[in-house]
């Protein structure tokens, strides 16, 4: 009797340890924890306000533009036009004097909205809803917000689960229905749990609406994975001995393993659908003794189902971003490629037009990448509007789109480049103290006389596309033109510079410091390219990266590169100095896969992986997402690291930096320069800080030009900086200058 308490003390001790660990799995770590959700609370609540007020502000000059008496069929192309945020729409609903005239699919109960509305109206009665109203005279366009959808989405991009109640709580139960005043509207909350906090204001000025929170944790549920196998193990084989022990249990307990087996069975083959069916039947065959611990397996049974179905959700979503922009929703490079490539013996003739945005850059640095965006978007959607099946737009990298013309000339392939160029001058945005019109350039290529393969093609669309820009922007320019030959002779000059400047050793490298912003030290050095000019003088090789870019050479200054960091690597490694360098490769040579391959090859042969740190810029990144990934796998592998360069430049990306294993994002410079005058960029890198912590990556800030942008860098908290304020690009061989004893103490991150 005594053996058999001891077994049982210890199974029991087993258990409780098990589901003891398990807990504290869930507990929050610390207080800063709390307070780290309720900055993200306060920020995701921001991002919430600036939605709606996008949504708003479209609605209103939709609505004053459209017709004086909207249809059913207007409301509800209306609903599907995509707008500058990421809130959708449940419905919309047109009023005149106060009463109903017309309502489309997705707006439940239209009869119980009241005749008084705010222009954003919190309304609970007895499900809560966000109303937008805009008024145009008499009449009424109220829209119903779907804000669930939106928090699910910006809540599984954090790892949070989010919802948003009122200010004031009620009962309904308390008041009668006829005391409901439908003028007014209900205001109440339901109380959360005590895991869930609040932001610290409303999310809109004078509406009652809170935006609350709790982290939905999903590494902590893999760990239960384990535990959950633990305690079956653990209580299987106790249990078993007491089974044996207990002969007149013996039946019960027989049934139990039966069960609990097969719950084993169907957890180890991924089939979670019948888990809670099997831990529900355990516990109704189970002795009293058990039951409570198979209703607790019946729980993670459950959790686990639930995580199943987010994880096939998260699949759904990768599956359409590879062939798809996030941003625009038209097809990317990646699929825009194959389908050129499937289509372009079908037809004698088809066309194709690249088309890119004239001074965009200028037009993020004057006045924000918001603006940017927004640009962007109204682009696709002109080419949504007049580009049709079986004709293909798509979007190829940062500011540049192309429109695939399947059985088409050139004469057409130019008529519908007038017309967007026509659409395009329609289009004005209002930025910082300055109004923007949409500029385009085109170019316009024919196959099969231009090409039959896509790198053919776009190098030839590439070429008359620079030359409209040359010609003064804003127009399309195709092969034929009769002024173009004298154009090509000059890029086939430029072109030409590429391979003289490597014969007669033009080309030489600088070094600019990367530092730590706490205290100043130096983390690695950027190399940067430079050609000698004809009066001796070291300049940018930007104008000839360009120029090898369209012709589509630029890896072999990229090799040219390579290998002179590699030999530098090496002579410092014999040396006993461990300085690292961070080096640029093009998209273009990272999407080669011949190219690529070789470079990865002269990185493995020389053994300077773990030296090396490689910069992909956005555009490239985020052309190809599967691509990018094996790569910087491939480069991780051999000891590298490997960082995004230039992000934040025309594309809204943070939903790849949760994807992407990067070990550093360059912020853009266009971001640091208005870190002293525009407020909007201190809260945007706070959230990048926020995401860089929770990813593993750290975030280097470009063109710091003084200390007072250092400092501000040091408080938000951005680990590494570069600028003048820290060192000029140098000639030479800068690094190999310093001693071993600064080295050491230089060289690690």
């Amino acid at each position: 009797m005594i053996a058999i308490r001891r077994i049982w003390i210890v199974v029991v001790a087993g258990v409780m340890m098990a589901l003891l660990y398990t807990l504290l799995l869930l507990i929050p770590n610390s207080r800063a924890d709390d307070d780290k959700l309720s900055q993200q609370l306060d920020l995701i609540s921001q991002l919430l306000a600036r939605d709606i007020e996008l949504v708003r502000a479209g609605l209103e000059s939709d609505f004053y533009a459209g017709p004086k008496r909207p249809s059913d069929a207007w409301l509800e192309q209306l609903i599907k036009q995509p707008n500058q945020a990421d809130l959708k729409l449940n419905g919309l609903m047109h009023r005149v004097n106060g009463k109903v005239w017309n309502v489309s699919a997705g707006f439940d109960r239209a009869d119980q909205i009241p005749r008084k509305l705010e222009t954003k109206h919190w309304l609970c009665q007895p499900s809560c809803r966000l109303l937008l109203r805009i008024s145009r005279g008499s009449d009424e366009l109220i829209a119903d917000v779907d804000l669930p959808q939106w928090l699910s989405v910006q809540g599984s991009r954090l790892g949070l689960n989010l919802s948003v109640a009122g200010a004031t709580r009620a009962s309904l139960q308390k008041l009668a229905a006829s005391s409901v005043e439908q003028d007014i509207g209900l205001y109440f909350s339901s109380r959360q749990s005590d895991d869930w906090k609040s932001a610290s204001g409303p999310v809109l000025d004078g509406v009652p609406m809170i935006l609350s929170g709790q982290r939905s944790d999903p590494p902590a549920i893999a760990v239960h994975w384990y535990v959950l196998l633990l305690l079956l193990v653990l209580t299987l084989s106790g249990m078993a001995l007491l089974t044996h022990l207990y002969g007149k249990r013996q039946q019960g307990w027989r049934q139990l393993f039966r069960q609990l087996e097969k719950t084993l069975s169907a957890i180890e083959s991924g089939n979670f659908e019948v888990v809670q069916k099997r831990l529900v039947g355990s516990m109704q065959h189970a002795p009293e003794l058990a039951r409570n611990f198979v209703r607790k397996l019946a729980i993670y049974g459950l959790q686990d189902e639930a995580t199943k179905a987010t994880l096939a959700q998260i699949s759904n979503d990768k599956d359409w971003l590879t062939q798809h922009d996030g941003m625009t929703g038209l097809a990317n490079r990646e699929s825009f490629h194959q389908l050129l490539q499937q289509t372009i013996h079908d037809a004698d003739s088809s066309a194709l037009l690249l088309i890119d945005i004239d001074d965009f850059k200028e037009i993020n640095d004057a006045s924000g990448h918001q603006l940017g965006n927004d640009m962007l978007i109204k682009l696709a959607s002109i080419l949504a509007e007049h580009v049709q099946l079986p004709y293909r737009a798509a979007r190829i990298a940062g500011d540049e789109f192309a429109v695939w013309m399947p059985g088409s000339t050139l004469e057409q392939g130019e008529q519908l480049a007038a017309k967007l160029l026509e659409a395009s001058r329609q289009i004005m945005l209002a930025g910082d103290n300055m109004l923007h019109r949409l500029s385009l350039s085109i170019g316009v290529v024919v196959a099969p006389e231009h090409g039959n393969e896509f790198d053919v093609l776009m190098t030839r669309a590439d070429i008359a596309l620079n030359y409209s820009k040359a010609q003064g922007k804003g127009r399309y320019a195709s092969l034929r033109d009769p002024d173009l030959e004298g154009y090509l002779l000059k890029q086939r000059f430029m072109y030409s510079r590429v391979h003289s400047a490597i014969r007669d050793q033009r080309l030489a490298l600088a070094y600019q410091p990367i530092v730590r912003v706490n205290d100043g030290s130096i983390s690695h050095y950027e190399v940067l390219l430079r050609i000698e000019d004809e009066v001796g003088s070291y300049v940018s090789a930007y104008p000839l990266i360009q120029a090898a870019e369209r012709q589509r050479d630029v890896g072999v200054l990229d090799k040219w590169v390579l290998n002179q960091v590699l030999t530098l690597l090496m002579q410092m490694r014999r040396n006993n100095q461990r300085h690292r360098l961070a080096v640029n490769i093009s998209g273009l040579s990272m999407s080669d896969a011949q190219l690529t391959e070789t470079l990865l090859q002269r990185i493995e042969f020389s053994g300077c992986g773990p030296a090396l740190v490689v910069e992909i810029t956005e555009s490239a990144a985020l052309e190809n997402i599967s691509l990018t990934q094996r790569n910087i796998e491939r480069l991780q592998a051999l000891g590298c690291q490997v960082a995004l360069d230039d992000f934040g430049v025309g594309y809204s990306s943070v939903n790849n930096l949760l994807s992407l294993p990067f070990d550093y994002v360059k912020v853009d410079g266009c971001f640091i320069r208005k870190l002293s005058t525009d407020d909007a960029v201190i809260p945007l890198l706070e959230f990048l800080v926020t995401i860089s912590k929770l990813r593993g990556f750290q975030l280097v800030a470009e063109f710091v030009e003084n200390d007072k942008v250092a400092q501000q860098l040091e408080q938000i908290g951005v680990q590494f900086a570069q600028g003048y304020h820290y060192g000029k690009p140098e000639l030479g061989r800068l690094s190999l200058e310093h001693d071993d004893d600064q080295t050491s103490q230089t060289g690690q991150v």
